[in-house]
């Protein structure tokens, strides 16, 4: 084998496993991302705020936009202790049983970061996750209507 074949083929080896690293990875956080959602759905839910607790970061905030008919649009802040307040009272209990069924899509993942897409039912969520002390958490919510 010449020395320029020999050269190309060490180098068409070494694209593909560099072009290959990121997926590996950014592979197995999908998972984690994936069932730490829907433990925060479930928790939601049922109204564990314990359960919920786990699945969010130190500085957890939700932001909702409220859109009333003949009323100016009205955007709401939540910190992450109102949330939990919320969960205990049921707030998420009064989720149809056809509707708790959580689909989860995650959009992005890199550098310790992700974002998801979070729907029970008609409920939609967009969520903002870090790679907290080497555990996936949510760190932001941004939703539309009553949770």
């Amino acid at each position: 084998m010449s020395y320029r074949r020999y050269a190309v083929i060490l180098g068409a080896a070494i694209a593909v496993v560099v072009l290959s690293i990121p997926a590996i990875a950014g592979a197995p956080a999908e998972p984690d991302i994936h069932q730490l959602i829907e433990q925060y759905a479930k928790a939601w839910v049922e109204g564990n705020p314990e359960q919920m607790a786990k699945t969010l970061s130190p500085e957890f905030a939700r932001q909702q936009l409220i859109h009333t008919p003949q009323r100016p649009d009205k955007l709401s802040a939540s910190s992450g202790l109102a949330v939990l307040n919320e969960a205990e009272r049921g707030q998420g209990r009064d989720t149809a049983m056809s509707e708790r069924q959580a689909d989860v899509k995650v959009l992005d993942i890199a550098d310790g970061m992700a974002s998801a897409l979070l729907k029970l039912g008609k409920h939609v969520e967009y969520l903002q996750l870090v790679q907290y002390q080497g555990q996936w958490r949510i760190t932001q919510a941004l939703t539309t209507g009553e949770p």
